[in-house]
């Protein structure tokens, strides 16, 4: 199955509304509150989306915290900084510093460079591959915080 990105889901939504007959809207006032009322509770299914506050993006996703966490990789502990504003991660591997970009993958995080270095985290495992040479299976050790 392949996830649907918001931007999908509207230009259909927008789509199936154009398809909409104008005389299917209620009459004016029942699109306001009367004076003195409180306005009544909108619902997104009927009348589309709340509005969103000033200054938030449609498309933009709320970026996850940076994060430290230790994983064992094969026989060896491997540090990873995930830093959410970049979209990248530093690997600490073997005394080297290794900076990773996002990449697209089906599911999880997944990280990788030109030189065949790739880390891919989902559902609390993840693979190291070094070098393009054979993924290692890595557990995560622990979680050394946020921030």
């Amino acid at each position: 199955m392949h996830p649907v990105s918001p931007l999908r889901l509207a230009s259909l939504l927008a789509l199936a509304l154009t398809s909409c007959n104008g005389n299917d809207r209620p009459p004016a006032a029942a699109d306001s509150p009367a004076a003195g009322s409180t306005p009544a509770i909108i619902d997104a299914s009927v009348g589309g989306p709340p509005p969103r506050p000033a200054g938030v993006s449609p498309t933009a996703p709320t970026p996850a915290p940076s994060a430290t966490a230790q994983w064992r990789c094969g026989e060896q502990v491997v540090g990873v900084h995930t830093d959410a504003a970049t979209q990248a991660v530093q690997l600490n591997v073997n005394g080297r510093t290794l900076l990773l970009t996002h990449a697209d993958a089906p599911t999880g995080a997944r990280y990788a460079d030109i030189h065949g270095n790739a880390f891919w985290a989902h559902a609390g495992e993840a693979t190291l591959t070094l070098a393009g040479g054979e993924a290692v299976k890595c557990t995560q050790a622990d979680a050394s915080g946020v921030g």
